[in-house]
């Protein structure tokens, strides 16, 4: 998602915030009423007008695009080290799994994945 900002009190990049700091956004939802969500600014882009003013846009994305994002770089990784065999993911674990675990059922191997850090 793309949202422009116009510089203010808290709301001047650089300087209130940059990359990788959790803003919140105010999203509307049709008729319903509008909410703040919580979003990670992954760019900052700077335009200057003929009248000097600076036009800022930042990129942001969701709690939940980012673990989407990382669990798929954890599972892609799982995959790419166990060549050839399939990851499942399941509610049955295996004797020995804890809930959580990605484990492939050739192998009966179980790796338990640690969870990105928690947003300050």
């Amino acid at each position: 998602m793309t949202v422009e900002v116009q510089p203010g009190p808290y709301r001047t990049p650089f300087r209130d915030f940059t990359l990788g700091d959790w803003v919140g956004v105010n999203t509307r939802h049709g008729g319903l009423p509008s909410t703040i969500e919580k979003q990670r600014v992954i760019a900052i882009s700077v335009s200057v007008d003929s009248n000097g003013i600076p036009r800022y846009e930042l990129s942001v994305s969701s709690v939940t695009q980012g673990r989407i994002a990382w669990l798929k770089m954890q599972v892609a990784a799982l995959i790419a080290r166990k060549a050839g065999i399939r990851a499942v993911i399941s509610d049955d674990e295996p004797t020995g799994g804890n809930p959580g675990d990605l484990w492939t059922p050739e192998t009966k191997i179980s790796t338990q994945i640690q969870p990105p850090p928690t947003p300050k």
